[in-house]
C-alpha cells in the first residue's frame, strides 16, 4: 500500500457470470440500458470480477474498505447475491460491507431483509428504485423504508434531478432512516446548464441531516474521463453537503471503461488539500464508516 491517507470506497461491484443462481442484466448487451452501450457492456462482462480482482485494483491506492452495491439485476432471489458476496468476504476479506437489493414495496419485506441479515453480518443497506416514477411517495414502498430504519439499515436512493424535493420530503418524514444520494443525484448530463440547474435543485436536501451524498460515477454519462468536469462536480458536492456528509465511490469496475482507479482516487483526494486533518478524515473514512457500520 502506498503512503497515502487511507480511503473507503463506498460503491463497488463484483460478479460471477458462471454462477447459475445469479443474474446481471446490466451486463447483458442484448438488453436495453439507459446509459451503457452494447460495446461497453461487452467490454465489462468478464466471467468473474470478484474479491481478488477488486483487491488488485484498489489496495495500492490506499483503500482500506469497500462497500459493494447491488450488481445482480434481474435475479430471482436477491438474497443469493448476498450469499455469494459473503462467501467472497469469508475467503478473501472483501467486500467490507454490502448494500443489497430488496423490493421495498413487497408485503414480505421484513422476511426478505431478515434473510439478507442472516446471510451476512456486514449487510448494511438496500438499493431499490421502486416501481414507476413516483415511487418515493408509494405508501407500500415507504412502509419498506420504515422497516429498513427499524433494522438500522441504510436506504440508498437512485433519484434524478426533479425528484430531489420528493427525496427531501421522504427524509424529513423518516428522520430515523439514513439515506444516501447515490452518484451525486444521478446527473444525466455534464454540461454547464445542467450543472447550474443541479446545483440549485440539490440545495433542497441540504437541511435534511439524515441525507448523505455519495461522490461517485464520473465517466459514464459522458462516456469519457474529464478531470476538470469531475472536479467541478466533486467540489460542488463537498461544498454543498460538507465532509461530514460526503464520501467517495468509484463505481468500480464499471468506470474502468474510461478512467484508471488511481486517477479517480487522486481526483477525489485533491478535494481535501485545503481542508483540516479532521475534515479530510471525515470525507475519506469517518463518514463512510459511520453510515455503513464499518469497523476499523
Amino acid at each position: 500500500m502506498t503512503d497515502v491517507e487511507p480511503l473507503i470506497d463506498t460503491h463497488v461491484h463484483m460478479w460471477d457470470l458462471n454462477d447459475p443462481t445469479l443474474r446481471y442484466d446490466f451486463l447483458d448487451a442484448d438488453l436495453p440500458h439507459p446509459i451503457l452501450t452494447q460495446e461497453e457492456r461487452r467490454t465489462l462482462a468478464v466471467p468473474l470480477y470478484g474479491a481478488e480482482q477488486l483487491r488488485v485494483d484498489t489496495e495500492s491506492a490506499g483503500v482500506i474498505g469497500t462497500v459493494h452495491v447491488q450488481a445482480a439485476v434481474g435475479i430471482e432471489d436477491p438474497v443469493m447475491e448476498t450469499v455469494w458476496l459473503e462467501a467472497q468476504r469469508a475467503r478473501h476479506g472483501l467486500p467490507t460491507a454490502i448494500v443489497g437489493h430488496v423490493d421495498l414495496a413487497r408485503q414480505d419485506v421484513d422476511d426478505q431483509l431478515d434473510r439478507h441479515l442472516e446471510a451476512s453480518p456486514v449487510f448494511v443497506g438496500v438499493r431499490d428504485s421502486g416501481h414507476g416514477t413516483e415511487f418515493l411517495d408509494d405508501p407500500d414502498w415507504r412502509r419498506g423504508v420504515t422497516v429498513l430504519g427499524e433494522r438500522n439499515l441504510v436506504c440508498c436512493l437512485d433519484v434524478t434531478m426533479g425528484r430531489y424535493a420528493l427525496a427531501r420530503r421522504l427524509a424529513d418524514d423518516m428522520p430515523h432512516v439514513t439515506f444516501v444520494l447515490d452518484h451525486m443525484g444521478l446527473p444525466l448530463r455534464r454540461d454547464d446548464d445542467y450543472f447550474a440547474e443541479w446545483q440549485q435543485q440539490v440545495q433542497v436536501l441540504v437541511d435534511s441531516e439524515n441525507v448523505y451524498c455519495k461522490i461517485s460515477e464520473q465517466t459514464l454519462v459522458s462516456h469519457r474521463w474529464d478531470p476538470q468536469n469531475a472536479h467541478r462536480w466533486m467540489t460542488s458536492c463537498l461544498e454543498t453537503f460538507g465532509p461530514d456528509r460526503c464520501f467517495f465511490g468509484s463505481n468500480w469496475p464499471v468506470d474502468s471503461l474510461y478512467v484508471d482507479y488511481q486517477a479517480l482516487v487522486n481526483a477525489y483526494r485533491a478535494l481535501g488539500e485545503d481542508l483540516s486533518v479532521d475534515e479530510r478524515a471525515a470525507m475519506n473514512i469517518d463518514t463512510a464508516s459511520s453510515v455503513f457500520s464499518i469497523q476499523r
